[in-house]
């Protein structure tokens, strides 16, 4: 689907340094620099405010504990990367067995969380395991069915 979108840039910002453009409804939206900065509209475009980059700021690597746990069809995933580079997150069964692989792709420094649906796995105790080149992190969680 092609979308037209007409921004009025009320920011001093040089159309060509934009990397992303994201809006989750008609009005709603982020625009990303090349620079860091963040800008958002909540009217479609007109006006854009700016998001100081310092809520981006992002210290260390971090897997969180998964909300709700124990839980029936789907938790959530928050982690904190400090690093861009390739990410990945797996399910282990308790005898160590990747039983599902919910992403592996490259990640940019930021906060980021998976909704993870549990629609194919039995009951039991399961291990959630975050992982890159240079960190890993493993939590538990207990899925009730």
């Amino acid at each position: 689907m092609l979308v037209k979108i007409n921004i009025k840039l009320r920011e001093n910002i040089n159309p060509l340094s934009i990397t992303r453009l994201r809006f989750i409804n008609d009005t709603v939206g982020w625009v990303v620099g090349t620079q860091g900065r963040i800008f958002k509209t909540t009217s479609g475009g007109d006006p854009i405010v700016g998001i100081s980059n310092n809520s981006l700021k992002v210290d260390n690597f971090n897997l969180k504990q998964n909300f709700p746990n124990p839980f029936n069809n789907s938790t959530k995933i928050e982690y904190s990367i400090n690093r861009s580079g390739y990410y990945k997150l797996d399910i282990y069964d308790l005898q160590g067995r990747k039983i599902k692989e919910l992403f592996s792709e490259y990640r940019q420094i930021g906060n980021y969380f998976f909704n993870f649906q549990s629609n194919a796995i039995p009951s039991g105790v399961y291990f959630y395991r975050l992982s890159s080149v240079l960190n890993s992190q493993t939590k538990k969680f207990l899925l009730i069915k």
